[in-house]
């Protein structure tokens, strides 16, 4: 996630959207996500995959396992 942030810091928040490698890495993940996880909503386990990332960096440690579970099997029953 740094790398990322660090990224964005360098091309500027404006240019995120228009950015050739930001949009290539964010299609890619979400045909990852799509592929081998949930094809119904790629989009919103994305979202919920780095919100638990930034959750945990917020917080200095991992999150338990059976909490990211819950969260994501929601999104992929």
């Amino acid at each position: 996630m740094q790398l990322v942030a660090d990224y964005i810091n360098v091309i500027g928040h404006e240019n995120v959207s228009s950015d050739p490698s930001m949009n290539v890495a964010n299609q890619k993940y979400l045909a990852l996500l799509s592929d081998y996880v949930c094809s119904k909503n790629p989009i919103e386990l994305y979202t919920l995959m780095l919100g638990l990332l930034n959750h945990q960096l917020m917080m200095g440690s991992e999150l338990e396992d059976a909490y990211i579970s819950d969260l994501v099997d929601k999104h992929i029953a």
